[in-house]
């Protein structure tokens, strides 16, 4: 894939749920492709360290390989999780406990050299911590500017917002 592909398309990384964004038209939600990126908050650097060689972690049953995302703007993604997830899935436990880290690889393309972008979910106490960021570390901006990382990053609140399932889409606890 050449660059200038491969940049437009982090160009519009922030606009990954616009399948997901709400029917209410008064949400004022920018969903834009924003300014790029910047480096990450003190708090996602933390949760950034726990995820170091995630791609030793089991991946969910659903997604081993990777495939198209329609609500990750049908980038190819595949997904990792650490001890405390495979913990929970094996006891069919809900909602996870602290401390339950998912890490989403997006790629544009199967045949590239590595992912474009992480998704990542922490859980921290009762709430999740979400974060887009770049292989590098980098926090991706929405269409104002905001970092999409945090507590209540609206394109991500938007997306897992059920209560079913605590709000995980790629794997299904009630099997």
């Amino acid at each position: 894939m050449n660059r200038t592909l491969r940049l437009g398309l982090l160009a519009i990384m922030p606009a990954f749920t616009a399948a997901c964004g709400s029917d209410d038209e008064s949400d004022s939600t920018d969903m834009t492709p924003g300014p790029a990126m910047q480096q990450a908050s003190a708090e996602t650097q933390s949760v950034l360290a726990l995820t170091a060689g995630y791609r030793n972690w089991s991946k969910f049953a659903e997604n081993p390989t990777l495939k198209p995302s329609p609500t990750h703007n049908n980038m190819q993604v595949i997904s990792y999780y650490n001890d405390v997830v495979g913990q929970a899935i094996a006891a069919k436990t809900l909602p996870l406990p602290n401390g339950a880290l998912i890490v989403k690889e997006n790629w544009a393309a199967a045949t590239d050299a590595g992912p474009m972008a992480l998704t990542i979910m922490h859980k921290q106490g009762a709430d999740w911590y979400w974060s887009q960021v770049t292989p590098d570390g980098k926090v991706f901006l929405d269409g104002m500017g905001v970092p999409l990382e945090g507590k209540s990053v609206p394109m991500c609140v938007n997306c897992h917002q059920t209560n079913v399932n605590d709000g995980l889409r790629t794997h299904d606890f009630s099997m």
